[in-house]
């Protein structure tokens, strides 16, 4: 996701480059710090130990999709912050898919 994913809004190709080596970086230290609640998706709240959460930053949400499905990596204030599942119709998922299924 942070090497493919689709960005949402349009930045320059040395300015996606810098982001996504920075966003790269933190993929060893990020952790899983929370889940959604709703039962129909496997969506993970994610943290960086040792970083506080940012207030007011920009949000960057990369896209892939899946079957049925958009799977959504949300860098908030710069940070790894959230990868969501997101079902398009009533399919219920239990688990996030295999990074090779996704598309870009």
């Amino acid at each position: 996701m942070v090497r493919e994913g689709a960005r949402g809004e349009p930045v320059s190709p040395a300015q996606d480059s810098e982001d996504r080596r920075r966003w790269l970086a933190q993929v060893d230290a990020v952790r899983v710090v929370g889940t959604c609640g709703c039962g129909m998706c496997p969506t993970i709240d994610l943290a960086v130990p040792g970083v506080p959460d940012a207030t007011a930053a920009p949000l960057v949400v990369l896209e892939a999709g899946v079957d049925r499905a958009l799977v959504l990596l949300f860098v908030d204030a710069d940070l790894l912050s959230c990868l969501e599942l997101a079902p398009l119709d009533d399919t219920r998922f239990v688990e996030l898919p295999p990074a090779n299924e996704l598309r870009f």
